[in-house]
């Protein structure tokens, strides 16, 4: 699942249908690349806000892009352009109704906040799946040239975990399940969804990207980075889920947009805030230049103690479970698996490196976090009492460049 949604039992009396000043203008027959006024084409930021929400996530989303109106937004001039994709339902339980996705790009015009549609996709055709990323973001290259893109992903996910995964299915022969996925699609209910896996979304990214901000559950995965380290500069995720309010989209602009250089740390800061106090929030910010370093480094000491995870006590490991037990902490999983201090050195010397900001309050709903073993990272702690996910784990890049499970 994405953001986890009835934690907070406050949030469902804040929640409407979206708001008709919200609604995006119908298709304008203007060339949307253009600056009108400024001689040439080309932006120096691109921000794309990507949003999967026919699903019971609407009225979420649609409170995260209000959010935009109280922040920085670009002129139609200027040299930044934000750019939603937006696919929601009707309403937050009618998931029979279609709704064309479309893209449309917010900016300011003097005293008026507009949201412009450039392009439609027809109602009919499944939105979550590699085809519509590929050409969502090829349209926006292709539209919009810059010298930078950012991504920020609002929907449900669940890092590496299957989308149907149910333990009995252990005990099941020859049933096909989807190793990770992010993003959700519903058809008529919520058991009947289309989901991408993200091996797949990865190779879906035709752009290099600078960021992606993951605004769903579960993406703070040390599987889920490694799969996406190729495609983007910097992730900024969770290793928990995450509350259905989401991340600060009153500041987010400006640090995406303004900021010199860009301040995912800041980002990771005001989500950190706006939760902290009255709920619950783990965040981290990764460098995704070092994940072959760091595969490297694990092969290593995996090899040194094969198959070990399978004998680490899970009640000994700090954990990042709620409505899935799969996630536990990438160090203190490889503390637990019987390595030495040098070899755990050689790991801290990477994580270093590569977690760059973490945060998290002291619980997540019921689950302690311990600031002494979060590393701000998770990782798939292995069971026998799992074959059929340990079979599909094994297929994931993570795995086969690192051997946790042989």
């Amino acid at each position: 699942m994405k953001k986890t949604l009835s934690l907070i039992l406050f949030l469902w009396g804040i929640m409407s249908c979206t708001p008709d000043s919200l609604k995006p203008l119908p298709s304008s027959n203007d060339f949307t690349g253009k600056r009108v006024g400024v001689e040439g084409l080309g932006y120096k930021r691109v921000m794309i806000i990507y949003c999967e929400g026919y699903n019971n996530l609407t009225d979420d989303i649609e409170l995260n892009l209000k959010q935009l109106d109280e922040g920085y937004l670009p002129a139609i001039n200027d040299r930044e352009a934000i750019l939603v994709y937006a696919h929601d339902a009707k309403s937050k339980y009618d998931w029979s109704t279609p709704s064309e996705p479309v893209i449309y790009r917010i900016y300011k015009h003097y005293d008026e906040i507009v949201r412009d549609t450039i392009k439609r996709f027809p109602a009919n055709e499944l939105s979550v799946c590699e085809e519509r990323v590929t050409e969502v973001m090829s349209f926006i290259k292709k539209s919009f040239p810059s010298q930078s893109y950012g991504l920020v992903y609002n929907s449900h996910a669940s890092g590496w975990i299957p989308s149907d995964y149910e333990e009995s299915s252990d005990n099941t022969t020859g049933w096909s399940i989807s190793p990770q996925w992010i993003g959700a699609e519903y058809e008529d209910t919520y058991t009947n969804d289309h989901t991408l896996d993200v091996e797949k979304f990865a190779q879906a990214i035709p752009i290099h990207l600078d960021y992606i901000i993951f605004d769903c559950c579960l993406m703070g995965g040390v599987e889920t980075n490694y799969a996406l380290r190729d495609k983007t500069s910097y992730i900024v995720a969770a290793p928990t889920e995450v509350i259905s309010e989401g991340f600060d989209y009153y500041n987010m602009t400006k640090k995406l947009l303004k900021s010199e250089p860009i301040d995912l740390k800041g980002v990771c800061e005001d989500f950190y805030n706006k939760l902290a106090s009255s709920s619950y929030v783990t965040i981290a910010l990764y460098d995704c230049a070092y994940m072959n370093e760091l595969a490297n480094s694990c092969k290593e000491v995996f090899a040194a103690h094969p198959n070990a995870a399978f004998n680490v006590n899970s009640n000994k490991v700090q954990n990042y479970n709620y409505s899935f037990r799969y996630h536990y902490d990438f160090r203190d999983i490889i503390a637990n698996m019987g390595a030495s201090e040098k070899e755990l050195e050689s790991i801290d010397k990477v994580l270093e490196k590569l977690v760059l900001y973490k945060n998290a309050t002291p619980y997540f709903i019921y689950t302690p976090i311990n600031p002494l073993t979060y590393s701000g990272l998770s990782m798939y702690l292995p069971n026998s009492s799992w074959p059929v996910l340990n079979g599909f784990y094994k297929e994931t890049d993570w795995n086969k460049a690192t051997g946790l499970i042989r």
